[in-house]
């Protein structure tokens, strides 16, 4: 196994802090996977389609950068609740260094965290990628978690956005990290609404398209 690159850490008056890591919310080693819960809801002209599944993420292998780092590939898998056989959907792929988190997403880099870790602190999550600029903000840093009847400590929020328009165009983006684990929790909500004045459905509320998604970490080890 390949060790990425040491802790870093300060001694004063005999004490020692250890600095804290994007690999200490996001662990970057061969086998390690997560299954999360999801449930999905999408919008096509006006007309929603719901789904509950599961879905697998491993990292199956690593590539040398050439720099000191490494890129880690992420196989993603679904399979239905309770079912037996997972099927492969896709592939992504992640790099951190001491400051930030990378995953590529169907070939879409985006900077899902960037450090120091402290409340308030605010970054393009676009910056890797040639999409319009996208504020992502680090909230309630070093707080617990309770997902269903599991409680995860050392936590932090990312609020990707937190758009609050509900007659054009509502966008709603959260994902929750956990030292040692990973992503444990995932929430989107955008959705277009009618706009129509003709029809009477401005400001109605009425979805022409969009998705709902609640991704919310089932377990998680190495294999």
């Amino acid at each position: 196994m390949v060790t990425i690159f040491a802790l870093s850490c300060e001694s004063e008056n005999n004490n020692v802090t250890v600095k804290d890591l994007p690999v200490d919310y996001f662990p970057l080693r061969k086998g390690s996977f997560q299954i999360y819960d999801v449930h999905k809801v999408e919008y096509t002209l006006g007309v929603a389609s719901e789904r509950d599944y599961q879905l697998k993420t491993i990292l199956v292998d690593s590539i040398d950068r050439g720099d000191g780092t490494y890129s880690y590939v992420q196989y993603n898998y679904e399979r239905e609740p309770g079912g037996q056989n997972w099927t492969y959907v896709s592939t992504w792929a992640v790099q951190a260094d001491e400051r930030e988190l990378i995953v590529n997403e169907a070939n879409t880099s985006f900077l899902k965290y960037k450090f120091p870790l402290a409340n308030g602190y605010a970054w393009n999550g676009n910056a890797y990628n040639s999409m319009e600029a996208d504020e992502y903000t680090m909230e309630e840093v070093k707080a617990s978690k309770t997902l269903g009847n599991i409680t995860y400590d050392d936590c932090f929020v990312v609020n990707q956005n937190d758009n609050q328009d509900f007659i054009v165009f509502l966008d709603q983006r959260m994902e929750i990290y956990a030292r040692n684990i990973g992503l444990i929790s995932k929430e989107v909500k955008q959705l277009h609404y009618c706009t129509d004045s003709n029809s009477g459905c401005l400001g109605q509320r009425v979805v022409e398209q969009g998705v709902e998604l609640t991704q919310t970490l089932l377990t998680h080890g190495h294999e």
